[in-house]
C-alpha cells in the first residue's frame, strides 16, 4: 500500500495492483481490507419493529397453547372430553339447580315415560357449552330415567366426539335428519337452543295426534320465538308450531344462577319442558298444511 498526504492531514490508503501501480480494487481486496465502510442500514419504524416482535411472540403462545390443549392423539382427545363432561356431571349433581330440576321438571318427565332419547343440536363436544349440556342429559338419564337408547347428531361432530358419544352410551344418528324423525313410541326429543326450523320440521314429521302425543321436547321455548316475531311472518315460516302452540304445556328450567359459577355456561338459557296435550279429543286442525316458506 502506498501511502498518500492529503491537505486536510488525513493520509489516504490507496491499493496498489500487482505491478505496484495504483488500481481499481477489487471485491475481495475489499472484504480483506481492515478499512470498512459504514454499511447502509435499512430504516425500519420503531413501532412496527416492536409490533411485529409482540406478534411473533403472541402467535408462539398460541402455538404452545394449541399444542398443549388439542393432542393429537385422538384417544387423548376423548378422554379428556370424558373427564370434563363427567366434571361437570357431579357440578350438576351438587347443585341446586339440579335440586330444583328434580322438584319442578323430573317428575314430568317421568310422567311420561319416555322410551328413547334424541338429542339435535348439542354441538361439537370440544365446546364447554356443549359438555354442560350432554352431562345435564346424561345424569338425569343416570338418576331418574334409565332409557337405554340414547341417539345424538349433530354436524359439527368431530371423529373424536363420536368416539367420545359412543363410550358413555350415545350412538350416532348416521344421517343428517333436520330434525325430521317420526316418533313410533314416546320420545324425548333434547333440542337446546335449535334453531327454530328445526322444531317446525319435527312438528311436521308427527302431524298426527298420535305421533304428537308420543313427543317430548327439552328446548327453547317455542312461544318466545312467537312472541319474538311479527305473528302472521311466523304463521307463514312456522305454520305447524303457530297451530299448535295453543296446545304445548311448558315448564321453565331454573336459573343458572343457581349453579352458583363465577362465569354462567349459558348452556341451558331460555331451556323448557314442553309437551303437546289435548284434552278428551284434538281441537286442532291436523289436515295437511302447505310447505312453510322458511327454511327446512
Amino acid at each position: 500500500m502506498v501511502p498518500a498526504s492529503d491537505d486536510d492531514g488525513f493520509t489516504l490508503v490507496k491499493a496498489k495492483t500487482r505491478r505496484g501501480r495504483t488500481g481499481h480494487v477489487s471485491s475481495k481486496q475489499i472484504s480483506q481490507s481492515k478499512v470498512l465502510e459504514p454499511q447502509k442500514v435499512p430504516e425500519i419504524s420503531a413501532v412496527n419493529d416492536v409490533a411485529c416482535l409482540s406478534k411473533r411472540k403472541k402467535n408462539n403462545r398460541q402455538q404452545r397453547l394449541r399444542q398443549r390443549t388439542q393432542p393429537e392423539d385422538p384417544d387423548q382427545i376423548v378422554k379428556q372430553q370424558i373427564e370434563a363432561i363427567e366434571a361437570k356431571k357431579q357440578t350438576l349433581r351438587d347443585s341446586d339447580y339440579f335440586s330444583a330440576l328434580e322438584k319442578d321438571i323430573v317428575g314430568q318427565i317421568r310422567g311420561f315415560s319416555p322410551l328413547e332419547i334424541v338429542c339435535y343440536g348439542v354441538g361439537s363436544l370440544a365446546l364447554q357449552v356443549s359438555q354442560w349440556q350432554l352431562a345435564l342429559i346424561l345424569l338425569l338419564n343416570e338418576h331418574h330415567l334409565n332409557v337405554s337408547d340414547i341417539m345424538a347428531y349433530d354436524p359439527a361432530t368431530t371423529e373424536a366426539d363420536a368416539l367420545t358419544y359412543e363410550r358413555l352410551g350415545v350412538s350416532i344418528i348416521p344421517v343428517n335428519e333436520e330434525a325430521k324423525r317420526k316418533a313410533s313410541k314416546r320420545t324425548l326429543f333434547y333440542m337446546p337452543h335449535c334453531e327454530v326450523f328445526l322444531y317446525e320440521n319435527l312438528l311436521s314429521a308427527n302431524w298426527t295426534a298420535e305421533c304428537l302425543l308420543r313427543i317430548m321436547i327439552i328446548g327453547n321455548s317455542l312461544q318466545r320465538y312467537l312472541d319474538s316475531n311479527d305473528a302472521g311472518r311466523f304463521a307463514q315460516q312456522s305454520p305447524h308450531i303457530n297451530r299448535v302452540l295453543a296446545h304445548v304445556v311448558s315448564a321453565g328450567f331454573p336459573s343458572e344462577k343457581m349453579l352458583k359459577l363465577r362465569q354462567n355456561p349459558y348452556a341451558f338459557t331460555d331451556t323448557c319442558l314442553q309437551r303437546i296435550e289435548f284434552g278428551s279429543s284434538p281441537t286442532i286442525d291436523l289436515e295437511a298444511i302447505p310447505k312453510s316458506n322458511g327454511p327446512s
